[in-house]
């Protein structure tokens, strides 16, 4: 690997990006419903209705308007929200750092738990041990996030009264330093839970997977045969080599952690960029919706590369041409 590969899968991000930007304007366009009417309301006068469309734009052809909306990319110019009217590339960043933690956090603990539990699942092949886990992981595999959001809610803050269901910090708060902190990380678990919940299955099988495969082939025979301990087969010769899948799947799963961050934030009431989202189409407000996926957009394919450099470093097999 050089530096001249990450070079060139760098400028091949770029058509990439423009693409999907393409192809999310013309999507948010034709879809169903009239901005101008959820601007102006479902009573407003025809006069009004097209005095909106004009104003933002929206009386114009569909081409003359992504040409536009292509140029003010070019600028770093996201326009106007039409629900908030404020900057999106403002409100963008105001939410963003908060689904950042939410989603980066739920991420590495759903990697790194999942494939502990699928590597030890694997070595105890066959027993009851192995059996347990992977019903577990098969049942939390099938609830839809959503579903697994509303159940902690009314385990543990209906019925237990354990933890805060919504919001970043509680109502009236007004400490500062740790309490403050603390008074946060409180209103992060139940999200970052149901989060990680939702994604851990997926390492846990692939890692369980592939642990099982590598742990047939012949030169874990011979490690064992020559007398190493097995925490030492294990780890150094078995898992590494087992872990190469999931690297993969970690780059290109960014798509799926922000599907159910949507969910989550929007179930939990917290204010990310899930939640903005939600009210982006709800609201009809193209702008912002578009800006979303922008930056949803360039994460997966930074994620996709990242990934890539990663595997050609971990796996020294690898050659790029």
């Amino acid at each position: 690997m050089t530096g001249r590969y990450v070079l060139r899968r760098v400028l091949q991000i770029v058509p990439v990006v423009v693409a999907l930007v393409v192809l999310n304007f013309l999507i948010i366009t034709a879809a169903p419903g009239d901005p101008a009417r959820a601007i102006a309301g479902e009573d407003a006068p025809a006069d009004y209705l097209q005095g909106v469309r004009e104003r933002y734009g929206l009386d114009r052809p569909v081409p003359v308007r992504l040409a536009a909306y292509m140029r003010q990319l070019a600028r770093g110019d996201f326009g106007y929200s039409f629900a908030h009217n404020r900057p999106v590339l403002t409100l963008i960043g105001e939410r963003l750092p908060r689904t950042l933690l939410l989603t980066l956090t739920a991420l590495l603990l759903a990697a790194v738990v999942g494939t502990m539990l699928g590597a030890f699942s694997a070595t105890r092949f066959g027993t009851w041990t192995d059996t347990v886990l992977s019903g577990a992981t098969l049942v939390f595999y099938t609830l839809p996030v959503f579903w697994m959001a509303l159940l902690v809610i009314l385990v543990f803050g209906l019925w237990l009264r354990l933890l805060p269901t919504s919001g970043l910090m509680s109502v009236g708060f007004s400490g500062g330093g740790w309490a403050l902190v603390l008074d946060r990380l409180r209103h992060l678990v139940l999200p970052v839970g149901t989060l990680t919940f939702y994604l851990l299955p997926t390492y846990f099988r692939l890692t369980r997977g592939s642990m099982i495969q590598v742990l047939g082939e012949e030169y874990i025979t011979v490690a064992r045969s020559k007398g190493l301990a097995p925490r030492t087969v294990y780890v150094r010769h078995a898992l590494r080599n087992a872990l190469l899948p999931t690297l993969t799947v970690i780059g290109v799963s960014v798509g799926t952690v922000m599907t159910g961050s949507l969910l989550t934030e929007t179930v939990f009431s917290y204010t990310g960029l899930g939640r903005l989202m939600y009210e982006g189409v709800f609201k009809r407000d193209y702008p912002l919706m578009m800006g979303i996926f922008f930056f949803i957009s360039v994460g997966v394919v930074s994620a996709s590369l990242l990934t890539d450099i990663v595997y050609a470093w971990v796996d020294p097999r690898v050659r790029y041409d």
